[in-house]
């Protein structure tokens, strides 16, 4: 069981890393944000009821706009990525190699243009895993089976005790929307809904259970269940949100289980600004703000939230051979409110005619992070390791730019990620080129380096333990010095 919890609580860094001008919401995924074009009065009649004619008949439904002629569009994504991971002392021929396979497929129902209804559901599969289980030999684990099974299976570690199955199919999304008399738009079932303004570290992103992934090419978590009530206040340049949470981050089967949330964001002198505040059942509440805005050549944001409970932090500790990890590590708390802040600056510019290209950087402060890695195991062990918030402070640097290809086909992401605290970096660099007009290419190179056992040059070496009586090998996690992928993505 503890090594299902390694599986799936490291890491994970040999994604391709995504393009800082992209949404993150992923190529097949419909739009959530233009499901209702307009919050005017629609003129038409009401869906499904037909309109008797001065002579007695019933006019045509879809002549007159009530249904939509073609009301159902199915789409999906296919996503295949080839990762190989050169490793501290290890051969070619036992260089760790995985294959991971995504297909979404979804149906996008529109009868008219006051109901939408989605679904969209997952497919995983890795080749390189035995079916049900992990095939890596446990007394040498490859960083890059437990990266690679951490991000593509879209599962947190927070509360992981198996291996997900291989094939294993999940439900992303499925919900339903409407509007009550034109005024409030409601969203109700297992949705995406993502605060905040930041591209790397997104503290402010309290709606979704599990944290995002920057080094993905768009956001692979599944939804999360609520139900989603909006109302926009065109006139003050407003909007209003109210949410009643199901997922919290377990499923809620009770009414005290149950979260709410409210949100208002706004324009005001130029700039986009929202408030919020998240409340869960057996949980002190939390409280966010974020803001964007131009300032002459610059685009400028940050977005901080505040944890008002105490939290709970493991001390460094050396594990000993036969340690019971069950019977836990030592710890300590921190006091709230805690403080959690990420922002930064970028600035778009022509780098030759006809040709844009994005600069930018980003801090993030974490307050509840750690100052080095000595707990490390700590964390891996109890499954509360959080790749991308586990120290406590962090930077990042990225270029983005146009290829030079008269089509404009491609695109060249250069980015650096680091972990101040631990001392630990990455560096990469991506390509992307449109090959066809549904398929995409992409393929990258990154090297990791610092303070080796660090978050983003990681390694772990474990003594044999037990677990409540039950042996565990030794673990050894060698060094990963460079990834190498390629990745082939086909969106309809």
């Amino acid at each position: 069981m503890i090594l299902s919890f390694l599986l799936l609580c490291t890491p994970a860094f040999a994604a391709p890393a995504f393009a800082a001008n992209e949404p993150l919401n992923g190529e097949s995924r419909p739009s959530e944000e233009s499901i209702f074009e307009s919050a005017q009065p629609s003129t038409q009649p009401s869906p499904g009821v037909p309109v008797e004619q001065p002579t007695g008949r019933l006019r045509d439904a879809f002549a007159s706009g009530e249904v939509t002629e073609n009301p159902l569009q199915v789409g999906g994504t296919y996503y295949q990525q080839m990762i190989m991971s050169g490793q501290s002392g290890t051969s070619l021929s036992n260089t760790p190699v995985t294959a991971p396979l995504q297909l979404d497929a979804y149906l996008d129902g529109r009868p008219n243009d006051r109901i939408r209804a989605f679904v969209d559901g997952r497919l995983l599969y890795d080749p390189t895993r035995n079916q049900f289980s992990n095939s890596t030999n446990s007394n040498s684990l490859s960083v890059q089976t437990l990266q690679t099974q951490s991000t593509t299976t879209g599962t947190g570690p927070s509360g992981a005790s198996q291996t997900p199955n291989n094939p294993q199919v999940v439900l992303d999304q499925v919900w339903l929307k409407f509007d009550i008399d034109h005024t409030v738009f409601v969203t109700a079932g297992k949705q995406h809904v993502k605060w905040g303004t930041s591209k790397f570290w997104n503290p402010t992103d309290f709606l979704s259970t599990q944290k995002r992934n920057p080094l993905l090419p768009y956001d692979l978590r599944l939804g999360n269940y609520m139900v989603k009530f909006e109302l926009p206040l065109e006139s003050k340049k407003t909007n209003i949100y109210a949410i009643a949470l199901f997922d919290n981050p377990q499923a809620a089967s009770t009414v005290g289980q149950m979260g709410g949330a409210l949100r208002a964001e706004t324009v005001f002198l130029g700039a986009e600004a929202g408030l919020e505040a998240v409340v869960r059942g057996g949980l002190t509440p939390v409280y966010g703000a974020d803001i964007s805005s131009a300032v002459g050549p610059l685009d400028i944001y940050a977005e901080t939230a505040v944890i008002t409970g105490g939290t709970p932090i493991f001390q460094a500790t050396s594990l000993t051979p036969g340690q019971d990890v069950s019977l836990g590590f030592p710890m300590s708390n921190i006091s709230g409110p805690s403080v959690q802040v990420s922002g930064g600056v970028s600035h778009d510019f022509a780098w030759k005619e006809d040709r844009q290209a994005t600069i930018g950087a980003e801090y993030f402060y974490n307050r509840i992070g750690y100052s080095n890695s000595a707990a490390y195991p700590a964390l891996i062990f109890t499954g509360n390791y959080q790749p991308f918030y586990t120290g406590r402070n962090y930077a990042a640097l990225y270029l983005n730019a146009e290829g030079p290809d008269a089509l404009k086909h491609t695109s060249y992401t250069f980015s650096t990620l680091a972990n101040l605290s631990d001392k630990s970096f990455i560096s990469r660099a991506d390509l992307s080129w449109r090959v066809l007009t549904y398929l995409t290419f992409d393929t990258y190179v990154d090297g990791h380096y610092g303070t080796p056992g660090g978050e983003f040059n990681f390694a772990l070496s474990t003594p044999p333990l037990t677990n409540a009586g039950t042996p565990i090998p030794a673990v050894v996690v060698p060094a990963t010095y460079i990834d190498v992928g390629v990745s082939l993505r086909v969106s309809i």
